[in-house]
């Protein structure tokens, strides 16, 4: 018997779906092909480092990773480590909600979020810098792969990506199917 496509039983596309494969493999800190809680704490860690972070941004850095690990744990007690396709089955269901609107409003306010991480000095957008700083603490160095995000993230090539831009990329990736948009390549680095 056939093996029937993944977009066929989910909704969502093979395309997209690698997409969230990306995603999980780039938290995934020792490719162990777990998402744990300790993921997100060197991440943060690695990120208050390089950045230089505050208390205060610390703090703010843990709850939103808390909140998105508690996403990823699917309200289940005492789980301290996540497989890999068992995030991505909940991404897919998240992102394949009746309420579309809501879905990716709330991926709108949770990539604000990040970017206000992001914007180390506060001034509404982000540098080349700034992004190299985001990409090292989940322990990305391969410039070329970020200056092509950086690239595809600056639609007006400005050489800055506002808020805007950030935030619109990051809903493209979770919800577009269009390979043209370049948004495959946020995530999509090996380590």
């Amino acid at each position: 018997m056939a093996q029937m496509s993944t977009q066929a039983t989910t909704g969502i596309s093979d395309y997209r779906i690698n997409k969230i494969r990306s995603y999980c493999k780039f938290l995934n800190a020792n490719n162990d092909g777990f998402i744990t809680k300790e993921d997100h704490e060197l991440a943060v860690m690695n990120m208050a480092e390089v950045c230089n972070a505050s208390t205060k941004e610390v703090e703010h850095m843990e709850r939103t990773l808390t909140h998105w690990w508690e996403f990823y744990r699917g309200g289940k007690e005492n789980v301290t480590k996540v497989p890999i396709p068992e995030v991505v089955q909940r991404a897919i269901a998240f992102c394949t909600t009746k309420d579309l609107t809501e879905a990716q409003n709330k991926t709108r306010a949770a990539h604000g979020q990040m970017f206000d991480l992001v914007d180390r000095n506060k001034d509404g957008s982000i540098t080349a810098e700034e992004l190299r700083i985001y990409y090292k603490s989940y322990r990305v160095h391969d410039e070329d792969f970020i200056n092509a995000v950086f690239k595809r993230i600056d639609e007006d090539r400005d050489g800055l990506i506002s808020r805007e831009e950030y935030v619109e990329a990051h809903v493209a990736f979770w919800y577009s199917d269009d390979p043209e948009n370049g948004c495959e390549y946020l995530y999509d680095v090996s380590k």
